[in-house]
């Protein structure tokens, strides 16, 4: 939990750095032993930052490993400045 959750967060505050009006949400629920994951932030505007969710840094990569791990389920998507995922394990 630990890997996910803090290279979601590193991974969201450096797209939040220089937006204008920086937003972050998260919503995490424990159900029937199933974890949903949900973390939404503006896009960064940095120069050199990946738009393809499939080519980000290593942050991503190790949230996929764990994921893949406990055969679970990670989806990104960029949307209207937006960048969305959604991890289900």
């Amino acid at each position: 939990m630990d890997v996910i959750l803090s290279n979601l967060f590193e991974n969201a505050f450096y797209a939040l750095e220089d937006a204008a009006k920086p937003t972050l949400y998260i919503g995490m629920k424990y159900d029937r032993g199933l974890l949903c994951i949900n973390m939404q932030n503006k896009n960064s505007s940095k120069e050199g930052r990946v738009e393809n969710s499939e080519e980000h840094g290593f942050g991503l990569q190790n949230i996929q490993r764990i994921v893949r791990k406990y055969h679970g389920e990670l989806r990104t998507e960029i949307k209207n400045e937006e960048f969305y995922v959604s991890i289900l394990l």
